[in-house]
């Protein structure tokens, strides 16, 4: 089977970005610098994913596929991850209501950087429910609901919280940052574009766009850095709606195939096994976030992609 090159050497990439966001690259030389890449730039990345999975999603709908062997995977690949990375987020005092409370929400969630898999099978559950809709229909709900995600994305930090039902309200990045708000807008761009409603943007208008996209995201996040928002962490930016799915049609365009899938696995591993060598770093070695960190984790997700590749190949479950 054939894939495509410049798809699958861009999901490396994005692997790195989200190591690099997670390892706050740049914190050690300048907090503004990694402010706009950390909240900004970097920001693209799982968007872009949900994009690349909704453009592959396209087959399953476009050849009559059987929705379910695709559901299993995703449900499965998100079960064996989360008994993974159990140690992490188990409660330490399982009397605490507020702990196991906590502990049940990250199980339908999903734990850290987990999220984008209960992400991509709720996405991927709602397009395959409204298939059967108009484009423009499709189009219209993907922008809106994106729009309200990231509406409330800066309601969570701007809004006075010091009201205690506003708190407990607003206090919660699955608000915004969850299957329907983010993953559905961006699976449902992504299976449009699979079926071709892109394609009458020429590639200069593309670039045009792709530069353009970047640009208000980096204007975007300065923005919000100056104006010093209540929290630190900032996923939804509105500029995404459009760097996103414009960088991915620049991808998309570039010549050149494949006949494996390695690289495709490559980038799976990097972003489901850097977290232990961050918090091994920081936990165990007292290292602090920045470049170097950063460094550390992607060489060595990198060195044992290979061993996670071949334990895949027996068990079947892990990539």
């Amino acid at each position: 089977m054939q894939r495509s090159a410049s798809i699958d050497f861009a999901k490396i990439a994005l692997a790195a970005m989200v190591v690099a966001l997670h390892a706050e690259i740049f914190k050690e030389t300048s907090d503004y610098l990694s402010f706009i890449f950390v909240n900004g730039f970097l920001r693209i990345a799982v968007p872009l994913f949900f994009i690349i999975n909704g453009f592959y999603f396209y087959n399953i709908v476009a050849k009559g596929k059987p929705l379910l062997p695709w559901a299993k995977r995703m449900a499965s690949l998100y079960a064996v991850w989360m008994v993974l990375y159990l140690p992490f987020y188990y409660p330490h005092h399982p009397q605490s209501i507020k702990e196991d409370v906590e502990f049940l929400l990250k199980l339908v969630i999903g734990y850290h950087h987990l999220w984008y898999l209960a992400g991509s099978l709720g996405a991927g559950l709602v397009l395959y429910w409204v298939r059967g809709w108009s484009d423009a229909k499709l189009l219209t709900a993907a922008v809106l609901l994106f729009l309200l995600g990231a509406a409330a994305q800066y309601v969570f930090n701007y809004v006075d919280s010091s009201h205690l039902y506003l708190n407990k309200l607003f206090n919660n990045y699955w608000l915004f940052r969850n299957f329907l708000l983010l993953g559905f807008p961006m699976y449902a761009i992504g299976f449009l574009i699979a079926k071709g409603r892109a394609n009458a943007l020429s590639d200069s208008t593309v670039l045009a766009l792709t530069v353009l996209g970047v640009l208000a995201l980096f204007v975007e996040s300065s923005l919000i850095y100056f104006f010093h928002p209540v929290r630190d962490h900032f996923d939804n930016c509105f500029s995404l709606i459009l760097a996103c799915p414009a960088i991915f049609l620049f991808v998309q365009r570039r010549a050149g195939t494949l006949t494996t899938d390695l690289y495709a696995k490559v980038s799976t591993v990097i972003y489901f096994i850097h977290p232990y060598f961050i918090f091994a770093m920081m936990g165990l070695m007292g290292m602090h976030t920045g470049t170097v960190l950063f460094l550390i984790a992607i060489g060595l997700s990198l060195l044992v992609s290979p061993l996670v590749i071949a334990l895949d190949r027996r068990l079947k479950l892990l990539l």
